[in-house]
């Protein structure tokens, strides 16, 4: 019975930190730490991806050098701790960066290439599966909203 407890409140809080890691748009996952150890692997992690967002060889062996865990291990950890996996964060990351880029006035093809992506329809691809929109449709629905709330047409 106290197993079963545990289980689900380990999945309850796996959900939740997904669904917080969704939400915000700081990105800071540090927030969703056990200790303070996890709190510093995970300040590691989002560095390493955020000085890197644009090199477009960047991948997960780069952040596993960087704060010194296996791959197994830190897949492992991340899935635990915000049930995602290494390569779901960096493209989750490259993705809230793409976002902001967009919304300052970028063009996506500039975009895909700024934010690591070396195919531009790849990162449409990857766009629309964490956004639900190909990347000129973003832009067009926030100018959408924009002017909505301006009053514009």
């Amino acid at each position: 019975r106290s197993l079963l407890l545990q289980v689900k409140n380990t999945l309850k809080t796996r959900d939740n930190n997904r669904r917080l890691f969704n939400e915000s748009s700081t990105l800071d996952i540090s927030v969703m730490a056990n200790n303070r150890y996890d709190e510093k692997l995970l300040r590691d992690i989002r560095s390493i991806v955020e000085e890197n967002i644009g090199n477009s060889d960047f991948c997960v062996n780069d952040v596993c050098m960087g704060v010194g865990v296996s791959r197994t291990k830190l897949h492992v950890k991340l899935k635990s701790l915000i049930n995602m996996s290494i390569g779901e964060y960096i493209r989750e990351t490259r993705v809230r960066k793409a976002k902001e880029m967009l919304l300052a006035g970028h063009t996506p093809i500039d975009t895909a290439y700024a934010t690591g992506f070396s195919d531009p329809n790849y990162f449409a691809k990857c766009f629309k599966k964490s956004t639900g929109q190909l990347p000129r449709e973003f832009v067009a629905q926030q100018q959408a909203k924009k002017n909505e709330d301006t009053g514009e047409k």
